[in-house]
C-alpha cells in the first residue's frame, strides 16, 4: 500500500489518497467537525456551522479529485483504475451522524465514522466493502506496470515537491506500509 497525505493550509479538512495493489485507489476527504460544530444540514453544499459558516460537501470534494485522477492517470499513461472515494469523520459516531442528517451530504457506505478508524479491521472491512461493490466496473486491474506506473508517478511529484519548495517537512507525504 502506497499513501499520500495532503494539508490544506488555512482548511479543516485533510485529504488522504491510498494506491492499493489489487484494488485501485481510494480518496478519502477528511473532515474534523464533531457533532457540536454542526448547526444544521440542509442540503449537501449547505452544512451550517455553529459560527454560522456554510460548508460545501465534502462528497463532492472528494469525487471532484476522483475525477481528476482518472483524468491524470488516463491522458499521461493510458490506465483507467478504480478509484474509490470516501468521506472521513473522524469525531462523529453513525449515531451522531444519523441525528446531525449527514446522510444527505455523504451516504453511510461511503463514509468513515469515529468508531470505523478505531481499529485496522474496521477500517479495511469498510474499503473492502465499498472495493466489492465497485469490482465488477470496468477498470484496468491494479498489478504490475499499472500499480507501478501510478506509484511512481506520485513519487516524482512528491520528490519535485520538495526540491521546488525547498522543504524539509512536507505537507504531504507518500509512504508504503509492508503488511497491507
Amino acid at each position: 500500500m502506497y499513501a499520500t497525505l495532503t494539508k490544506k493550509l488555512r482548511e479543516e479538512s485533510l485529504t488522504f489518497l491510498f494506491l492499493l495493489k489489487n484494488v485501485g485507489f481510494v480518496i478519502i476527504e477528511v473532515k474534523g467537525w464533531n457533532k457540536h460544530h454542526i448547526s444544521e444540514v440542509i442540503s449537501p453544499d449547505e452544512i451550517i456551522m455553529k459560527d454560522d459558516s456554510v460548508k460545501a460537501s465534502p462528497k463532492k470534494q472528494a469525487k471532484s479529485y476522483s475525477y481528476n485522477l482518472k483524468n491524470i492517470l488516463n491522458e499521461k499513461y493510458n490506465i483507467n483504475p478504480l478509484v474509490l472515494d470516501l468521506v472521513c469523520y473522524p469525531f462523529i459516531s453513525k449515531a451522531n451522524y444519523d441525528k446531525l442528517g449527514l446522510s444527505v451530504v455523504s451516504e453511510p457506505e461511503f463514509t468513515l465514522f469515529s468508531e470505523d478508524i478505531e481499529s485496522t479491521r474496521n477500517f479495511a472491512s469498510m474499503i473492502l466493502g465499498v472495493h466489492n461493490g465497485f469490482s465488477m466496473t470496468n477498470h484496468d486491474e491494479i498489478v504490475g506496470n499499472v500499480y507501478d506506473v501510478p506509484k511512481h508517478h506520485f513519487e516524482r511529484l512528491f520528490t519535485a515537491y520538495l526540491e521546488r519548495e525547498n522543504r524539509n517537512h512536507p505537507f504531504f507525504q507518500w509512504f508504503a506500509h509492508p503488511n497491507i
